[in-house]
């Protein structure tokens, strides 16, 4: 898949998955679990989900909550 920009410095397909700390072993199966993708294609993943996709669901949730009075 041709991507717009490179994401990261990340010369393994391991190290996006750092970015999950504690969790990282637990995502590297949710991420490729067949192991085609290339390691462009995990930095792009990986890094979506950190910067754009977790963040976006954490404020829907803390904004549903808020809403509902939870």
């Amino acid at each position: 898949m041709d991507r717009e920009r490179g994401v990261g410095g990340a010369q393994s397909k391991d190290m996006p998955l750092a970015l999950f700390r504690d969790n990282a072993a637990d995502a590297k199966p949710l991420y490729d679990p067949s192991g085609a993708d290339t390691l462009d294609e995990r930095k792009q993943q990986a890094f979506a989900d950190k910067t754009l996709v977790e963040p976006s669901r954490h404020l829907a949730d803390a904004w549903a909550a808020r809403s509902t009075g939870r």
